[in-house]
């Protein structure tokens, strides 16, 4: 289903509430099938960011902890830190990495953080997170428009910018992930997806603005996104909030989400902002597990998983 921005707010809100009742993805997914859908409210006042591990762990930063759920609900246990997470990702090992406004941490198996490098400034607000299959760290810095390239134990090896003057991007957030031997990074203020190898050299850009579902509408989208094994990207994007798949070389494949199934984001946005289209719509977390994709909805917090 494509909404339209003229679709007044009143309406599509009534459309997008009766709607989601019965649409529950009710389109095609990524496999073979007909798509499932499971869903559970996150116990928390604010949640900030999500990874999940090829088990189907699933770690979400909420307030000073970080929650430890299973894919069916379940929460495991909690783990409380000494200042908000605002970032997460699992290594190549299995190992969990997390980002505070400045610096990155390592947790140990017995739930102690290692702290890596220093500090890296006042200005910086660390936002995204990833580690290469080498052990190189990528913490994307929203403050600072740019991305820390830093070897295992945190020291800084270089920075890497989309342009001279670096990434367009919001200080809410800033998706990198690491997957088939490349960093790839999100420039959401230029609706653009990068590629760079280890070193920081750029390989290839794709996407485009535009209200179509091909493009990447808004301000600033996609908000985060997930990198499969087989090359396929799934973004996330905020307004209108839609979550759809791309082929590797930025190919729009399908559309796995759409507004109406936002509709409770949506409203509790509209709460807070007159403009229901405007950024503050929909603020998402994807992730991928085995090929199941898991959607973190900031704005209700709930946690989606797709199947």
């Amino acid at each position: 289903m494509k909404t339209s921005a003229r679709l007044s707010r009143r309406s599509f809100l009534a459309r997008a509430a009766s709607t989601a009742a019965v649409a529950s993805f009710a389109r095609e997914g990524l496999a073979d099938g007909d798509p499932k859908q499971t869903a559970f409210k996150i116990a928390a006042g604010q949640v900030r960011g999500l990874a999940v591990n090829p088990q189907g762990l699933a770690v979400i930063a909420a307030d000073h902890k970080l929650l430890f759920y299973n894919l069916d609900g379940s929460l495991l246990r909690e783990l409380a830190t000494a200042q908000p997470v605002r970032a997460l990702c699992f290594d190549t090992q299995g190992r969990l990495f997390a980002a505070f406004k400045d610096q990155v941490a390592s947790l140990s198996d017995s739930d102690g953080w290692t702290t890596l490098g220093s500090p890296l400034g006042r200005e910086s607000a660390l936002t995204g997170l990833a580690v290469a299959d080498d052990g190189t760290i990528f913490a994307a810095d929203s403050g600072q428009r740019l991305i820390w390239r830093m070897d295992s134990t945190g020291a800084v090896k270089g920075q890497i910018k989309a342009s001279e003057s670096g990434f367009s991007v919001s200080r809410a957030f800033f998706p990198v992930h690491w997957r088939n031997g490349a960093l790839i990074a999100a420039d959401p203020g230029r609706h653009q997806i990068h590629r760079f190898s280890v070193e920081g050299k750029l390989l290839t850009t794709w996407g485009q603005r535009s209200r179509e579902v091909e493009g990447f509408g808004g301000c600033c989208n996609p908000v985060s996104f997930a990198a499969l094994a087989d090359g396929t990207i799934v973004t996330a994007e905020r307004g209108q909030p839609r979550v759809k798949a791309f082929s590797a070389q930025g190919e729009f494949m399908r559309l796995l989400a759409g507004p109406e199934e936002f509709a409770a984001s949506l409203q509790a946005a509209h709460r807070e902002s007159d403009d229901v289209f405007g950024c503050q719509g929909g603020l998402l977390d994807v992730a991928e597990a085995a090929g199941r994709i898991v959607v973190l909805d900031r704005t209700t917090r709930e946690l989606r998983v797709l199947a």
